[in-house]
């Protein structure tokens, strides 16, 4: 804590003294006095020094003397006090106090008869009890906000102390720009706005420099002060404090240290809800891999992680369509990260879904817990309604095909593990069916479920190759590919036009290749019920692969 020209003027025998130039600069601050036993010379300068002289060596050399006052400002001094006056320097020249009042440098002149050790002990005494005050006060502080902390009060309480402790309105925002706290006052959300955008544009500033800036609000007309909140290099938040015109030295060892204890107290949040996220994840993986033998200790388990999930009933799975993970050639990494982005889209798009129980990543996919909103019918409608919008937003924010499958609806926790499972397998049958992005419940596809859970593969696959065998069997002999133009007509519905441009052919010879088909089968695949049976045939020997 320091003490200021003015300030000192009042002191004895300062108050003898008189101001003759620089009287705009009388707010700057002293943190030492220093004789000026050699004028020219500043290399010893630290800044904040009031300096006394007589210009004993310079008292005819005028132009030394504008020298010495450049010097002195430049060097961020106080002030100059002259002694001595007639006996040395005769007069003080009008262009020395020009400078002086253009520069608003103190220069004050005192009664001859004062010794230099009459005006140092006094002022150094002054500012001297004036930092033993700032050293008390800190350690109050300190102690007060390490209190706080100790008995776990949180940021909202810490913004509050400071709040009263200064007498104005502080606001607190988060590493994300959220505002958490407005010291238990109603702030207008334009205001809030206005403040997000200074932070925003002096974000850099902020983490590189850690220095406090001072902006005045357009909106309405206040003097702001933003404290970055900065604990070894990492930006935890920024501390904004309102009408800060009116801000003193002992406001500032406040707000210094409130600074950090908002830092702790954020670090130490987040500690808290990583091991409350970790817990809950293990939790809920438990419960998609069945790891409770009952509901009771499933419930208990709940109930300490503050968890409601009596209402659950349904599990929602959403994973990055598996065309599109082979055509890029993701690997797992590249999959991670796209899954960690999608995540936090989805996040925002639950944030407003309160029939959301949790969301989790698990296994490179994403799952959501859906609460039960009426009955299973209404709840399986919500369901694909947000799985549609996901599957938009991702495609629209990250050009990113995904899929979404969704289980069955369950009147008990123990049956999450089944509707996971559903979800799982719904994804795989209807990337099959549909070949392309899309939200299924697995209630619509529970008949190919039911066939793919109880198919002997082997059988099935056999039963396929003896299907397709005639056109195989020519294909080889003959270097064709009519059992490719089969499959690309069952695709597309026997299209003649649309299967030539998937293949690159003309349409008549489509039509040539069909007509070869229906001979060596001896049957019109078009029709009933061949069409189905190869409709069948292609979506097992797809889910079998």
């Amino acid at each position: 804590m320091t003490i200021t020209v003015k300030d000192a003027l009042k002191i004895w025998p300062l108050t003898l003294g008189k101001v003759i130039a620089g009287e705009n600069g009388l707010d700057r601050t002293i943190k030492s006095v220093s004789v000026l036993e050699i004028p020219k010379e500043t290399k010893w300068f630290r800044g904040g020094e009031l300096q006394i002289s007589a210009f004993y060596t310079i008292a005819n050399d005028e132009k030394s003397q504008m020298e010495v006052l450049r010097n002195l400002n430049n060097s961020n001094c106080s002030g100059l006090v002259l002694c001595y006056i007639g006996y040395w320097l005769k007069s003080i020249p009008n262009t020395f106090i020009n400078l002086a009042n253009e520069l608003n440098f103190p220069i004050i002149t005192v009664p001859g008869y004062l010794a230099y050790i009459d005006i140092i002990t006094p002022i150094m005494d002054a500012v001297l009890n004036k930092e033993s005050m700032k050293d008390k006060y800190t350690i109050e502080i300190f102690h007060t906000m390490t209190n706080m902390l100790l008995n776990n009060k949180n940021i909202d309480h810490i913004i509050y102390s400071l709040s009263k402790s200064l007498n104005t309105t502080v606001l607190f925002f988060d590493s994300t720009n959220e505002c958490l706290t407005t010291g238990h006052k109603k702030i207008s959300e334009n205001f809030i706005n206005e403040i997000k955008e200074y932070i925003l544009d002096n974000i850099d500033n902020f983490i590189s420099n850690d220095e406090y800036i001072r902006i005045t609000s357009k909106l309405t007309g206040i003097l702001i002060l933003f404290v970055p909140v900065i604990i070894n290099t990492g930006y935890y938040g920024t501390v904004v404090i309102l009408n800060a015109s009116t801000l003193n030295d002992l406001d500032m060892v406040t707000i210094s240290e409130s600074k950090y204890a908002c830092g702790l107290a954020v670090i130490e949040n987040i500690r808290l809800k990583e091991l409350k996220t970790s817990a809950k994840i293990h939790y809920f993986t438990d419960l998609t891999q069945g790891n409770f033998n009952s509901e009771s200790p499933a419930i208990k388990k709940a109930t300490e992680l503050n968890l409601d999930i009596s209402k659950v009933a349904l599990v929602l799975t959403i994973e990055v369509f598996e065309k599109y993970v082979l055509d890029k050639n993701l690997n797992y990494v590249d999959i991670q990260a796209t899954v960690n982005e999608i995540y936090n889209i989805i996040s925002e798009i639950a944030k407003e879904k309160n029939f959301i129980n949790y969301i989790m990543i698990f296994e490179n996919r994403i799952l959501i817990f859906i609460n039960c909103y009426k009955d299973c019918l209404e709840t399986q409608n919500f369901a694909q309604n947000l799985g549609d919008s996901i599957i938009k937003s991702i495609q629209i924010r990250m050009n990113i095909p995904v899929s979404v499958g969704i289980g069955n609806c369950y009147n008990s926790i123990l049956k999450i593990k089944d509707s996971y499972s559903e979800s799982l397998l719904t994804i795989k049958i209807g990337n099959v069916l549909f070949n392309q992005p899309h939200c299924t419940l697995y209630h619509n596809i529970e008949l190919f479920s039911l066939l793919f859970k109880n198919m002997d593969k082997q059988k099935i696959s056999s039963t396929i190759n003896n299907l397709f065998e005639p056109l195989k069997r020519y294909d080889l002999e003959n270097n064709t590919a009519l059992t490719l133009t089969l499959k690309t007509l069952i695709e597309y519905h026997f299209n003649t036009s649309k299967v030539s441009k998937k293949l690159f052919i003309h349409k008549n010879t489509v039509l040539q290749r069909k007509y070869k088909i229906c001979e060596l089968l001896e049957y019109n695949p078009e029709e009933y019920p061949y069409r189905q049976i190869f409709e069948l045939a292609i979506i097992l020997e797809r889910l079998i692969c």
